[in-house]
C-alpha cells in the first residue's frame, strides 16, 4: 500500500484527481492546468511593481486629460471674445471702429499683377507673368527612400528564446525636398539595388517664396482700391495655395546653345530643364532617374476673402490694416485667451466663423477622454488586483476609497473591473470639473458630483458601507 503522506506529513493527492498516466508516470501527482506555484517573494514584488505601475497609469492619463481640457477651455474662451466682433455691412473702412476686433467678410483682393521679378534668374525664361500675393518654389529630388513597417515575426531560432522579432524594410523611390542617403540603408549591408549613387540637390539652387510687396495686396469693395485694408505677410500666409504650373512655358531654345545634362550633383542651370507635367524636369519623357531634379511653382491667391482682426489705423491716409487680437484675461485663475488674427478665403459669417472656432478640436477632445477613461481604469485595475488580497492593501483601499476594500476582498475579476472603472469615472469627472470650476462652478460641482454618487452607490450597495466608517480590515475578515 501506498503511503497516504508524505515524509513532511502533508496528504498526499491521488494521482487520479487531475488524471494519471501510464507507465512510468503512474503515481505522479499533476496540477491542475494553467496554475503555478509562486513563491511570497513573488507575490510580493510581483503585486508591487503591478500597483506602480498602475498609480503611473492614472497619474499620466488624468495629468494630459487635464492639459487637454486646458487647451480646449483657451480655445473656447478666444471663441467666446471674437464673438464680440463688429461686422462691417460693406468693405468701406469704418475710422470708429480702429483699436476694436472687426469682422470684414466676402471684399474683393487686388493682387500684383506679376510675382515673377522674385524669381530665380533660372526659372524667368520658364514663365509666364503670374498674379498674386505670394508666390514659392519647390526643388525635389527623386531617390530612393526606406521605410521600417515594424516588427515581423519569423521562427524559433532555439528552444530558450522562441520566436524572434525582426524589422521589415520596404523600398521605394518618390519625389522628396531633401536629399537622402542610401548609405543608411539596412538593405545596403546585403545588396545595393537601392543605391541613391551620392546624388544631391542642386548646389546653386533652394527652394524659396517671393512675397509682394509690403501695401501690395489690398482688401476693399470691388474697384475701390483706393479705401480698403492692407494685407500682411500673416494673412498672406493663410490665403489658399494651388498649383500653378499651367503658367510655364518652355523657352524659344538660342542657336549657340547646347543642351545641357544634370550629373546628379553640383550646380543646375536653365539648359539642364525640361517642361513636362506642368514642372520642370531635368529628365525628358517619362522615365525618371535617381538624382533628377523636379521643381513646382504654386501662388497663393483668392478673388475674395475674410478676415477676423483688429483694425489698425491707416498710416498712408487711406490704407487700413490688421494686427492680432492680444490674449485676453478670462476665469478666476486669470488664464489667457490665444493671439487672434484669421483669414478664409471667400465670404465667412461670424456665426459660421463661431461655430468653426467651438467646433475645432471637439471631437479630438471626446476621443481623448474616452481613452484618459480607459486608461485610468485600466491603472486601477492593476492597483486593486493586488491589494485586494492583501489584509493591509484592503485597509488602505477602505481609507483612501471609503471602504473598497472590503467590496474588492476576494472579489472576482468583474467586480474588481466594475469598481475600477466607476473610480476611473470619478477621476476623470474630477479633472474635467477642475478645469471648469475657473470658468463653470455650477458644471463643475455637477461633473464631480454625479460619478461621485454613483461611486458611493456602488461601494453601499456591494457590502462596503461600514468599512467607509472605518472598520477594521481583520474586523471584516471575522465577518
Amino acid at each position: 500500500m501506498q503511503p497516504s503522506r508524505d515524509p513532511m506529513g502533508v496528504p498526499l493527492q491521488s494521482p487520479t484527481a487531475f488524471g494519471s498516466l501510464p507507465g512510468p508516470e503512474q503515481g505522479r501527482v499533476y496540477e491542475p492546468r494553467g496554475t503555478r506555484t509562486t513563491t511570497p517573494c513573488e507575490d510580493k514584488f510581483g503585486g508591487l511593481i503591478t500597483t506602480i505601475l498602475g498609480v503611473v497609469l492614472v497619474l499620466v492619463a488624468l495629468g494630459l486629460l487635464i492639459c487637454a481640457e486646458y487647451a480646449m477651455l483657451i480655445s473656447q474662451a478666444t471663441a467666446t471674445e471674437v464673438q464680440g466682433a463688429k461686422v462691417y455691412p460693406s468693405c468701406v473702412p469704418d475710422p470708429s471702429a480702429s483699436g476694436g476686433l472687426v469682422l470684414v467678410s466676402g471684399c474683393h483682393l487686388s493682387f500684383p499683377e506679376d510675382l515673377t521679378g522674385g524669381l530665380p534668374a533660372m526659372l524667368k525664361p520658364f514663365v509666364d507673368p503670374i498674379p498674386g500675393a505670394a508666390l514659392s518654389w519647390t526643388v525635389e529630388i527623386y531617390q530612393w527612400v526606406e521605410v521600417d513597417r515594424g516588427g515581423l515575426m519569423t521562427g524559433p531560432t532555439n528552444q530558450n528564446d522562441g520566436r524572434r522579432c525582426r524589422s521589415s524594410y520596404h523600398y521605394y523611390t518618390q519625389w522628396s525636398p531633401t536629399a537622402v542617403d542610401a548609405g543608411d540603408f539596412y538593405g545596403m549591408d546585403l545588396m545595393n539595388l537601392y543605391d541613391n549613387k551620392g546624388t544631391q540637390l542642386p548646389s546653386n539652387f533652394q527652394s524659396g517664396q517671393s512675397t509682394a510687396a509690403a501695401g501690395a495686396v489690398v482688401m476693399s469693395q470691388q474697384g475701390a482700391t483706393e479705401e480698403g485694408f492692407i494685407l500682411d505677410s500673416r494673412l498672406i500666409n493663410q490665403l489658399p495655395e494651388a498649383d500653378v504650373g499651367d503658367k510655364l512655358r518652355a523657352p524659344p531654345a538660342a542657336a549657340d546653345q547646347a543642351e545641357a545634362v544634370w550629373s546628379g550633383s553640383g550646380e543646375l542651370t536653365a539648359a539642364m530643364l525640361h517642361l513636362k507635367d506642368n514642372a520642370l524636369y531635368t529628365s525628358k519623357g517619362d522615365c525618371n532617374q535617381v538624382g533628377d531634379i523636379r521643381i513646382r511653382l504654386t501662388a497663393r491667391n483668392s478673388p475674395d476673402a475674410t478676415v477676423c482682426a483688429v483694425q489698425v489705423p491707416p498710416t498712408d491716409g487711406k490704407h487700413y490694416s490688421f494686427t492680432e487680437l492680444a490674449p485676453q484675461s478670462f476665469g478666476l485663475l486669470g488664464l489667457k485667451t490665444e493671439p487672434f488674427k484669421w483669414l478664409q478665403a471667400g465670404k465667412v459669417s461670424l456665426d459660421q466663423l463661431i461655430s468653426t472656432l467651438r467646433s475645432k478640436g471637439a471631437m479630438d477632445l471626446w476621443i481623448f477622454r474616452v481613452l484618459a477613461l480607459l486608461a485610468a481604469a485600466g491603472g486601477f485595475w492593476l492597483i486593486f488586483s493586488p491589494l485586494s488580497a492583501v489584509s493591509d492593501g484592503r485597509q488602505c483601499l477602505n481609507i483612501c476609497f471609503c471602504g473598497l476594500g472590503k467590496v474588492v476582498k476576494n472579489a472576482s475579476q468583474t467586480r474588481i473591473g466594475a469598481a475600477a472603472v466607476l473610480l476611473g469615472l470619478l477621476c476623470v469627472g474630477i479633472a474635467i470639473g477642475l478645469v471648469m470650476f475657473t470658468v463653470r462652478p455650477l458644471v463643475a460641482l455637477a461633473l464631480i458630483a454625479v460619478p461621485l454618487v454613483v461611486y458611493l452607490i456602488f461601494v453601499l450597495t456591494q457590502g462596503g458601507g461600514k468599512a467607509c466608517g472605518i472598520e477594521s480590515d481583520s474586523d471584516s475578515d471575522s465577518e
